[in-house]
């Protein structure tokens, strides 16, 4: 599965402390950089063989809370599969390859890539929730 996350910068961390209602900014943020993250994994993708049906089960997901904060997947599971191996494991095989493949990373690239427009964004979330 394709999940964005990302280690935020400590003085971002206690900026973002200040701001107590994360219930209210998160779900904001991640709906806004996770097409971000999708497009920059279909575009790693692309670069590959056959991956038609792979490319087209990354889509933005709704974000989600969980015990450890919210997250947003890029990956439906639900897309189907031409040739009956499902999404998910070629995208894991091509992330780490198995006994027939070198990696290829797409998701990590991916991730790194939109990294400071992620932290971009947050900032300016923040900042509105601030003055709002």
């Amino acid at each position: 599965m394709a999940l964005l996350d990302f280690e935020l910068p400590p003085e971002l961390i206690r900026q973002l402390d200040k701001m107590a209602d994360t219930e209210q900014w998160m779900p904001e943020v991640l709906n806004e950089v996770a097409p971000k993250f999708a497009d920059k994994i279909k575009q790693n993708l692309s670069a590959h063989k056959d991956t038609g049906d792979l490319i087209n089960s990354i889509a933005p997901q709704k974000p989600k809370k969980g015990k450890d904060g919210y997250s947003v997947s890029v990956y439906n599971p639900k897309a189907p599969s031409e040739n009956g191996t499902r999404n998910a494991l070629k995208l894991a095989e091509l992330e780490f390859g198995n006994s027939n493949q070198a990696a290829t990373p797409v998701v990590a690239p991916a991730r790194e890539a939109c990294a400071a427009e992620v932290e971009g964004i947050m900032k300016e979330t923040f900042m509105k929730g601030m003055s709002g």
